[in-house]
């Protein structure tokens, strides 16, 4: 009897949820920003964003180059501000990597900037108090990009709630630690006296630089402990053995005492452990960072396109106590167990079983769906036949409202 009122109040949800997704599939749903539509792009170079005093003592211009695709006519677009890599000591804007993905993300209908930020001398690159002493600046810097775009948002048709921040390599850490640092939590060689707040003094004060998600390219974080519940989505891409950042626990440059780093491996695990949206992809390999030429930059595009498509079209990234598939809830979760990241993991809480839990596709048909992995008593792996909309509900307790979930293949 249970099952029957199970799967009759499923069948009712399912047909009023599938007729409601379909009237409102734009507002929720939509596949915005997910294809390239564009193949031409404007470019403005060297635009001047701030100033601040370098390493040296000495007043450095900070600039970025602005990609937008040509014919798009949107008043609001998603931005995305990257920043190079260079171990904090080199590197320029151009970078091959960085120029890709502001194509790739401009010809989707985003709008794109390439950064320079401060550069510290090339001794730095082995001393650990010099390579936090620049993140710190550069932090800075980026905080006084997101606010100049804050400020001109109407000139530059920028959505300010879609600002993404990212880079590759010191330009993934900047970002990352621009997210997940606080104040207090700052590095223990920095010397606030001498280098100002975590904000700075590089530009356009008064405006907030806040943002709403990282792209993190073979980057890493100064402590995982700074990764909180309610922190900002995430990203990562890295190459399992990456000699330079390493993607798990380990030391810049694989030099005990320089400077220890948590990379993508052991953000991914902490980001899930605190239910922040999160998705990886890892590469087998032994480089540092990725060539624009071969296929695996083509799945890095991929991997970074779904994570920002299902923020700004499914709100995938508010990943709590309920699923949201835009900014209205729809449906509330089960208290008893979460849904987080990519890759099919469900987190059972309150001594829930998997074989509790049944599955139920649009139409209210029954799916069936196995673990394919055990980490731990609490954390689950499912593999589904399809990338899709589902139906979950607790099956100990009639009285819980179905909950929706994205699940990938």
């Amino acid at each position: 009897m249970l099952k029957f009122i199970l799967r009759a109040r499923l069948v009712l949800a399912s047909i009023l949820f599938c007729l409601f997704t379909v009237s409102v599939a734009q507002d929720i749903c939509s596949q915005t920003h997910m294809l390239p539509v564009y193949s031409t792009f404007d470019t403005v170079r060297n635009i001047v964003y701030g100033k601040n005093i370098d390493v040296n003592g000495d007043s450095d211009t900070l600039f970025f180059d602005f990609y937008q695709a040509k014919r798009d006519t949107s008043h609001k677009r998603p931005l995305l501000i990257l920043a190079h890599g260079g171990s904090f000591v080199s590197g320029v804007k151009t970078e091959p990597a960085i120029v890709r993905l502001c194509h790739e993300f401009a010809s989707r209908g985003y709008a794109t900037a390439s950064i320079t930020y401060r550069l510290s001398n090339a001794d730095a690159v082995y001393s650990g108090a010099e390579l936090q002493k620049a993140n710190y600046r550069a932090v800075q810097d980026l905080k006084a990009a997101i606010r100049f775009f804050r400020s001109r948002a109407d000139s530059f048709h920028i959505d300010t709630a879609l600002i993404f921040c990212g880079g590759t390599s010191a330009g993934a850490f900047i970002a990352i630690q621009a997210a997940y640092m606080d104040q207090n939590e700052i590095m223990a060689n920095v010397d606030t006296t001498q280098l100002g707040s975590l904000e700075g003094s590089s530009g356009s004060p008064g405006y907030s630089s806040h943002f709403r998600g990282v792209i993190n390219c073979w980057g890493a974080i100064g402590d995982t402990a700074w990764l909180a519940a309610g922190n900002l989505p995430i990203v990562s891409i890295h190459e399992s053995s990456d000699p330079i950042v390493p993607s798990n626990a380990g030391w810049v440059f694989n030099i005990p005492g320089i400077f220890k780093v948590y990379g993508s491996i052991s953000i991914n695990q902490r980001a899930i452990g605190q239910s922040v949206f999160s998705r990886i992809k890892v590469f087998p390999g032994a480089s540092h960072g990725i060539a624009v030429t071969v296929p695996q930059f083509d799945t890095a595009v991929s991997v970074i396109n779904s994570f920002l498509g299902a923020i700004i079209n499914c709100d995938s990234g508010k990943v709590a106590s309920k699923i949201q598939l835009s900014s209205r809830s729809l449906i509330e979760h089960p208290a008893s167990w979460i849904r987080t990241g990519k890759h099919n993991t469900l987190i059972l809480q309150n001594n829930t079983a998997i074989s509790q839990i049944s599955f139920f596709d649009c139409f209210g048909k029954q799916i069936d769906l196995h673990p394919i992995a055990l980490a731990q008593k609490s954390t689950v792996s499912i593999l589904v036949p399809a990338t899709g909309i589902y139906f979950a509900v607790d099956t100990r307790d009639n009285k819980n409202k179905p909950a929706v979930l994205e699940l990938y293949r």
